[in-house]
């Protein structure tokens, strides 16, 4: 593996790495698409939490972001 040989896939018959660069402008594309998600969602409710400052907005924006926080990566709700 620290020499790039990754061996051969059993399904594809195929040497991995290159099977793994076939792949990765989707991967690159959704991951960057997912960040720019993320960031226009977070952008937004840290703008709305701080401009409406101890009002009932902020306490929306702060349990939505405990809810968020508090699901586990690996629990599959989204995929």
């Amino acid at each position: 593996m620290l020499q790039g040989d990754f061996g051969t896939s059993i399904s594809f018959k195929q040497p991995v790495s290159l099977l793994v660069l076939e792949r990765l402008p989707a991967t690159l594309e959704l991951s960057i698409l997912a960040l720019l998600i993320a960031l226009a969602i977070g952008g937004f409710t840290a703008v709305l939490g701080a401009k409406e400052r101890g009002r009932t907005p902020e306490a929306a924006v702060d349990l939505f972001n405990g809810a968020t926080l508090s699901i586990p990566d690996f629990c599959g709700v989204c995929c």
